[in-house]
Parts: C-alpha cells; structure tokens; sequence
C-alpha cells in the first residue's frame, strides 16, 4: 500500500510511485481531507501506555469447569 497526502496546486497533477508499483494494477482515489491527520494523540512507548492501566486480579479465580460447560 501506498499513501501520500499532497496539496495540489494545478488542474492536473503526477505523483510519483515507488518502483515496486511499477507494472502493477492500481487504483487511485481522491479525497480531501477535512482535518490534519497527526499522530499527537498516539502512543509510541507501549510502556507508557500499560502503566496507565490498572487492574487488580486479586480476588479473581479461574473456574475452568464452568468455562467448559455447555
């Protein structure tokens, strides 16, 4: 997959395709985007991430007899 976010400033425009893509049936759409797309809200560091999770499984059992019934 290929993807790449452009402004165009002509009535027509070329973009240019990674070698791999050549030869290759594509398909290409246009659609405008409505918002900036950014990454701010991404977590990088999944170390991050996990360590805003708290879960406590103290009291919690595993009753494999009933997870097996039907």
């Amino acid at each position: 997959m290929y993807k790449q976010i452009m402004v165009p400033t002509e009535k027509e425009h070329s973009i240019e395709l990674p070698k791999e893509l050549y030869g290759v049936k594509v398909e290409v759409i246009v659609l405008p985007l409505e918002e900036e797309h950014t990454s701010a809200g991404v977590v990088n560091d999944l170390d991050t991430f996990y360590d805003k999770i708290n879960l406590d499984f103290s009291h919690y059992h595993f009753n494999r007899d009933e997870t097996n019934e039907r």
